[in-house]
């Protein structure tokens, strides 16, 4: 250690004459200043957080100040000198710099500012969610989080590590996330918007502690602040979303069909994807609970834009949306469970295909659409639903017509949601013929039929 009790016996310039100094400073570039501790002095300092905290000089070493080479100041000496000329009264940074405290309670006393030296705060460390130590940005690679509020590329190697931005994170949900890491508001609240988190906020109830980061939790809050918006709010950021996968969205239906657009059912054109504003809103709404980012509602309801014969086309992968369900240690895992690329199957999940597409199934899925739509799939003498094709009086429709033929109702719906969105899996059957209409839902089962087969 560079300190009070190894700087005499070390070649600096309290050691040399004062003409082997000189010559030194006008010949070398090697040479640096140093803060010359004062031999067994206790320094008494106050942190808002730690509180009284004494340090004995003896254990504390010459720090560097400037450097001859670079002819620049360390960070010691810029941050004191700055800090002083803009007049900040509160400094507060991470723990690791708590071992500074001492050289820079003494820069202050030198240069003779203790008069406006500023209060210090020295924050707990942000801890890795899984094991000890303090968060980097390998454990957001290894668990699928980032670690940066926005996206920033490694000038040296190029890599680029995501950012909490262009994950879909709301810029509320990250303030708020990052508020309640070590800090609380004495209470059980946990959602605090910004004029809330300044008039809440104060450092005594700041922990010492190091605050676990729970990636998880941060999904939390994005979800509740998503919830938190309104419909329109939410249709207005996913449209780009829609844009992006090759939709298109128009605010007046009169000049998408002067543009050639033929909407069917709901608002929707299947054929060119032109889809109206109120169409969307509609999608928004029925989806938005499911949701945890922006983009989940595609995840979630792709089918509504899109369907299952071009899922390939536009990068859609059946039930990609779904929530995925615990892991149970006692059974074994369904090799077929995301499985795309099954040329027997695809675009439609394999698993349920194993499970549902079977003529004992699929056979009543074809008679419920046709007495739904109307479209001839070969059962005859066969009454068509003339009701309207809103949600709830479909679910009606459905659930007395299934009845009557005395149906498996859970086989029948999952066997129709396979064939209608790929998996067996997912939002009502009545929703999405709301949604796509009669002309889609015959279209959709004559390419399931010829995709999958039909004895």
């Amino acid at each position: 250690m560079y300190n009070a009790a190894t700087r005499g016996s070390l070649r600096n310039s309290l050691s040399l004459s004062q003409d082997e100094v000189q010559n030194l400073l006008d010949t070398t570039t090697d040479w640096t200043i140093r803060f010359k501790m004062p031999l067994n002095r206790v320094v008494k300092m106050d942190d808002l957080i730690r509180g009284h905290v004494e340090v004995n000089t003896d254990t504390l070493d010459d720090k560097v100040l400037w450097k001859r080479a670079d002819e620049l100041p360390t960070y010691h000496l810029a941050n004191i000198v700055d800090d002083h000329l803009m007049e900040i009264t509160e400094v507060i940074r991470g723990e690791e710099w708590l071992p500074s405290l001492p050289l820079h309670y003494m820069l202050y006393e030198a240069f003779g500012w203790t008069d406006t030296m500023p209060r210090f705060a020295h924050l707990s460390l942000l801890l890795k969610p899984v094991g000890n130590g303090k968060l980097s940005k390998r454990d957001g690679d290894k668990l699928g989080f980032p670690v940066f509020p926005l996206a920033w590329k490694n000038p040296e190697t190029g890599e680029v590590s995501h950012g909490y931005r262009e994950d879909g994170y709301f810029p509320e949900a990250f303030v708020n996330l990052l508020a309640m890491l070590g800090w609380n508001p004495g209470d059980d609240r946990e959602m605090f918007t910004l004029d809330q988190l300044v008039e809440a906020f104060s450092l005594d109830k700041v922990q010492k502690a190091g605050a676990k980061f729970n990636p998880d939790k941060a999904k939390w809050y994005n979800k509740e602040y998503l919830r938190l918006k309104t419909t329109r709010e939410l249709t207005d950021l996913f449209i780009p979303v829609l844009e992006d996968h090759g939709c298109k969205v128009v605010d007046c239906p009169c000049n998408a069909l002067t543009a050639g657009a033929s909407f069917e059912g709901f608002g929707a054109d299947f054929t060119n994807h032109i889809f109206t504003r109120e169409y969307v809103e509609a999608v928004v709404e029925l989806v938005k609970e499911r949701a945890t980012f922006v983009k989940d509602m595609w995840d979630i309801a792709a089918y509504l834009f899109v369907a299952p014969s071009q899922f390939e086309e536009f990068g859609i992968k059946a039930g990609a949306g779904l929530p995925s369900k615990p892991v149970d240690p006692n059974r074994p895992v369904d090799p077929r469970a995301k499985v795309y690329d099954d040329t027997k199957t695809a675009p439609f999940l394999a698993k349920d295909v194993d499970k549902f597409w079977n003529p004992d199934h699929y056979e009543n899925c074809f008679e419920v659409c046709q007495y739904i739509s109307g479209a001839e799939f070969g059962f005859d003498d066969l009454d068509v639903y003339r009701g309207t094709m809103e949600a709830d009086a479909l679910e009606h429709a459905l659930e007395d017509y299934i009845k009557m033929r005395e149906y498996p109702m859970g086989k029948v719906m999952n066997s129709l949601r396979l064939a209608l969105t790929g998996a067996a899996s997912g939002l009502g059957i009545a929703a999405i013929l709301s949604f796509i209409g009669r002309k889609e839902f015959a279209r959709r089962m004559g390419y399931v039929a010829e995709r999958l087969g039909r004895i």
